[in-house]
């Protein structure tokens, strides 16, 4: 709920701001309350309780799956992790299906520990820490992924570029939970120096890069690459991780960004018999290219 407040000037310089009442009541606050006012990096004040972080509340989810199709279990799971679950109660029986939900979670979401299972029942806390996480270093570690993929689509070694597919994925819904959370938790946030708006351009740059990790490796299900193709997709992976640098604030020429992509474009174009991966190899180029765009560093004097 937004509400809007004039500033009453007392004494110097200084001015007053009334806070809601209903915010007010809600955080159980009275006269003589402290609260902390801080100053995000886009400028922003934002204001908590003192309290704030103590004996917060426990997001608890309960999940009865017994006879619902695979795909189904997998998106409520899915779901209640990304909307960020500390305890996971699943009611689930035994069987082929169960055992490859516990292997997708293992594989898929990080922070979720199991601390108890019976014969029905399986139970997961989030374990980790958040604000020790850094997103930037989390998205860095989903780009060298990307490019050890080209490398190793190169070098036709199809199981090691399904396993750097896989910690992408691991790494996007790690991404995405602490996202979401730094949006909701203004304390969150702040250590992460992430304005909302931040916040939302991280989420699409983490989809971004899932995808150009899921496009190669539907690229190394055809036959090894050529020279040709060598070539072009060492100059891909450049091209991305400029682009992701510019994109986390690094300064970057834009002329010379649109001059790479620009080439590479006219070189996907003069390479011939690749008639059926060079859909995919368009697409990657367009997701490196559009990581570039939401950089501001590229327009900033």
């Amino acid at each position: 709920m937004i509400t809007y407040r004039k500033l009453q000037q007392i004494g110097g310089r200084s001015l007053l701001m009334t806070l809601p009442r209903s915010w007010v009541e809600r955080m159980g606050l009275q006269k003589g309350s402290s609260v902390v006012v801080e100053e995000s990096a886009s400028g922003n004040l934002i204001i908590t309780p003192f309290s704030q972080g103590d004996g917060q509340p426990r997001n608890v989810v309960k999940l009865d799956l017994d006879g619902k199709k695979e795909g189904v279990i997998v998106r409520l799971i899915s779901a209640a992790y990304l909307n960020g679950s500390d305890e996971l109660y699943i009611k689930l029986k035994h069987g082929p299906v169960r055992n490859r939900v516990l292997q997708f979670i293992a594989t898929h979401m990080p922070g979720f520990e199991s601390f108890s299972e019976d014969e029905s029942t399986l139970s997961y806390r989030f374990t980790m820490n958040l604000k020790s996480l850094s997103p930037k270093e989390i998205m860095l570690r989903m780009d060298r992924l990307s490019s050890f993929m080209c490398d190793d689509l190169v070098g036709g070694n199809t199981v090691m570029i399904e396993r750097e597919d896989g910690e992408i994925d691991r790494l996007y819904f790690a991404l995405i939970r602490l996202l979401r959370n730094a949006v909701s938790n203004s304390d969150v946030a702040l250590s992460y120096q992430l304005s909302p708006t931040d916040c939302l351009d991280y989420r699409l740059v983490a989809h971004i890069l899932e995808r150009f990790g899921d496009d190669l490796v539907n690229i190394s299900k055809y036959a090894p690459v050529g020279k040709q193709l060598f070539e072009f997709l060492d100059g891909l992976k450049e091209f991305k991780t400029s682009s992701l640098s510019a994109f986390l604030g690094y300064r970057a020429e834009p002329i010379e960004l649109i001059r790479v992509f620009d080439l590479l474009s006219a070189k996907l174009k003069e390479m011939p018999d690749i008639d059926a991966l060079r859909p995919y190899l368009r697409h990657l180029l367009e997701l490196a290219a559009d990581i570039s765009d939401l950089s501001r560093t590229l327009y900033a004097s």
